[in-house]
């Protein structure tokens, strides 16, 4: 059956869901003992600053190549910093051509089984005694 909720309805609900298991867990963790909720408040801590760092890498520019500096540098232009090499590019598109050639053996040598069933076939009509 189909969710038939609408996108906000379904946010506030979710929303709604999330205060209610976040007081229920500050309720319980009045009754922890304070070694354990020491030890979660250094877990939490670390956990926000990996959270943080993981973030400025996703937001700092990466060594990646955009489509356009690609088509320059396949026309012959100069590549952009840390752009891709030709042997990384020619690297990339080999199991591409091993599989097109590939395909084309199987392609030929299916062919070829084709002919040389058909010409066995004709063969033996040619070959035999009675009129076909």
């Amino acid at each position: 059956m189909k969710n038939l909720q609408s996108p906000c309805a379904q946010a506030s609900a979710e929303g709604r869901f999330a205060l209610r298991v976040t007081a229920r867990l500050s309720e319980s963790a009045e009754s922890l003992p304070k070694d354990i909720t020491e030890r979660l408040r250094i877990a939490r801590q670390q956990a926000l600053l990996v959270a943080e760092q993981a973030r400025a890498a996703a937001t700092t520019p990466a060594a990646s190549v955009s489509m356009w500096s690609w088509v320059v540098a396949a026309a012959g232009g100069p590549s952009a910093p840390g752009g891709v090499s030709w042997s990384r590019r020619f690297a990339a598109f080999v199991p591409l051509i091993v599989l097109v050639a590939g395909l084309l053996g199987i392609q030929e040598l299916h062919s070829s089984h084709l002919i040389a069933t058909a010409a066995e076939i004709d063969a033996a009509l040619l070959a035999d005694d009675l009129p076909p």
